[in-house]
C-alpha cells in the first residue's frame, strides 16, 4: 500500500455542478474544506459520472470550499482513455480519467472508503454507484439526512416519494450509514421497518453548529431601539412552514398594518410552491420595509444579516437536522423554533424558545416576548453562548474516527 495514496474517497457530483445553498450541499461544502484542512492527503474529492458510470477526481483548479460548478467539464469519453498519460498532464486533464484507470489511485482503490454525503436519485444512481464500488473492492459509507420524502408524503413534490425510497433502499447495501441526528436514526429504523428493508447499523453523528468563516459568538444585549430585527433563514417550502409564520405577523400588526419587528426572510424558492412565493412577495407589499425577503444571499450577505439580527425564527414542521437552529445559537442569537421533532431536539441544550409553530397565535405571542421581555433574551443568549457547540473540523475527524482512518502526516 502506497503510503501517500487517500484512504477516502468523497462524492460531491451534485455539489460540484452547481451553486445551490441547500442544507445538505452546505454539509457538503463544509465537510469538504474540513477534510481539505485536518486530512489533505488521506481525501479526495471525486465525481460520479451517471452516463458512464466511473468515478473521477474533481479538477484541481476546482475552489474548496466553495466548489466551483464543473457544468462545461465533460468527462473524457471511452475512446480518448487510450491516449498517451502525458498528453494528459500537459492539458490538466488526468482528473477526468476513471478513476479506476488513474495511474496514480487505481493500483490503491482495494479497502479504500468511498463517502456518499449527498442524496442521489434516479435511474438507479445510488445502486449503479455502490456496484461500481464493490467492483473495484472499495468499502462504502454515506450521510443519511432524513426519510421524510416517505414518511411525510404530502409535504414533498409528488415524484420524490418515489425517488427518495429507491435511494433509501440502495443506502442498506452501504456498509456504514451516518444519521445526521437521533431524529433522522429512528426515522430510518421505522421506514426501514415500514418497507421490508434490512434495519442496517445506524451510527447517529451530529452535524455540527459552526458558520464557516464566522467566529463564535457572545451573547450580547438586544439591539437598542423600539423595534427588534428577526431573521429566517429557510428554503420557501411547504413544510418549513413560512404560512404560519406569515399569519404570525398578521397577528402582531396593529391596525393600520404596522409591525413591532423587522423581518429578513433567506430562501431560495421551491419547484411547485409558486403560491407560497406569492404569498411572500404579497406580505412583503403589505408590511412595507418591515418584512424584507433575499431570495438567495452569499456567505458574507448571510453573514451580514446574522450580524443584524437580534434574534432568529425557524418555523419549519419537520426536518433531519433543523441546521439553521443550530447555527443561530453559534452566532449566540436566541432561535424561535418548534416544541417537537428534532427541533425540540436541539433546543433542549438551551437558547431556543419552543413553541407550536403550527399555531400562528402562539407563535406570534413567542416573537412579542422575546421582542420585548428583555430577561427572557438576556438568558437565551447566554445559554446559546455557553452551550457546547461541535465545528466541522470535529465532524471531519468524526468521520475519520468511524471509519478507522488516521489522516496522514
Amino acid at each position: 500500500m502506497d503510503p501517500l495514496s487517500p484512504r477516502l474517497y468523497v462524492v460531491i457530483s451534485d455539489t460540484a455542478r452547481n451553486r445551490s445553498r441547500s442544507g445538505i450541499q452546505t454539509v457538503v461544502r463544509n465537510l469538504a474544506a474540513a477534510f481539505a484542512r485536518i486530512a489533505p492527503k488521506t481525501a479526495r474529492l471525486v465525481v460520479w459520472d451517471r452516463k458512464r458510470k466511473f468515478l473521477h477526481l474533481l479538477p484541481p483548479e476546482a475552489e474548496v470550499p466553495d466548489i466551483e460548478p464543473l457544468h462545461e467539464r465533460a468527462p473524457l469519453r471511452a475512446k480518448e482513455c487510450g491516449r498517451a498519460l502525458d498528453a494528459w498532464w500537459r492539458r490538466r486533464s488526468a482528473h477526468l480519467l476513471p478513476l479506476h484507470r488513474h495511474p496514480r489511485h487505481a493500483p490503491h482503490l482495494q479497502g479504500a472508503w468511498l463517502l456518499l454525503p449527498e442524496l442521489i436519485y434516479g435511474r438507479n444512481r445510488a445502486s449503479s454507484l455502490l456496484a461500481h464500488a464493490r467492483a473495484h473492492q472499495m468499502r462504502t459509507a454515506a450521510i443519511f439526512y432524513d426519510a421524510i420524502p416517505v414518511l411525510q408524503p404530502e409535504v414533498v413534490p409528488l415524484t420524490l416519494p418515489a425517488l427518495h425510497a429507491e435511494y433509501l433502499a440502495a443506502l442498506t447495501g452501504f456498509e456504514k450509514v451516518f444519521a445526521i441526528s437521533d431524529s433522522a436514526a429512528r426515522d430510518w429504523h421505522t421506514w426501514a421497518a415500514y418497507a421490508g428493508l434490512p434495519d442496517v447499523p445506524i451510527t447517529v453523528t451530529h452535524l455540527p453548529s459552526e458558520i464557516r468563516g464566522a467566529p463564535r459568538e457572545s451573547s450580547r444585549p438586544r439591539s437598542a431601539g423600539p423595534r427588534a430585527r428577526a431573521l429566517c433563514v429557510s428554503t420557501l417550502e411547504p413544510r418549513k412552514n413560512h404560512r404560519s409564520l406569515l399569519a404570525a405577523l398578521d397577528v402582531l400588526a396593529d391596525a393600520k398594518g404596522t409591525l413591532p419587528i423587522d423581518l429578513d426572510l433567506v430562501g431560495e424558492t421551491y419547484p411547485g410552491a409558486d403560491d407560497l412565493v406569492r404569498e411572500v412577495e404579497a406580505a412583503t407589499n403589505r408590511f412595507g420595509g418591515s418584512v424584507r425577503w433575499h431570495r438567495s444571499a452569499d456567505n458574507g450577505a448571510l453573514r451580514a444579516l446574522y450580524g443584524a439580527c437580534d434574534f432568529t425564527i425557524y418555523p419549519s414542521v419537520v426536518e433531519g437536522f433543523g441546521m439553521p437552529v443550530m447555527e443561530s445559537l453559534w452566532l449566540a442569537r436566541p432561535c424561535i423554533c418548534a416544541d417537537f421533532g428534532v427541533m425540540a431536539e436541539n433546543a433542549a441544550g438551551g437558547g431556543c424558545l419552543t413553541v407550536d409553530v403550527r399555531d400562528p397565535v402562539a407563535l406570534a405571542g413567542a416573537i412579542q416576548r422575546l421582542a420585548h421581555d428583555e430577561s427572557l433574551y438576556n438568558r437565551l443568549a447566554e445559554e446559546a453562548s455557553s452551550r457546547a457547540l461541535g465545528t466541522w473540523d470535529e465532524y471531519a475527524g468524526d468521520l475519520l474516527a468511524a471509519l478507522e482512518i488516521t489522516p496522514k502526516a
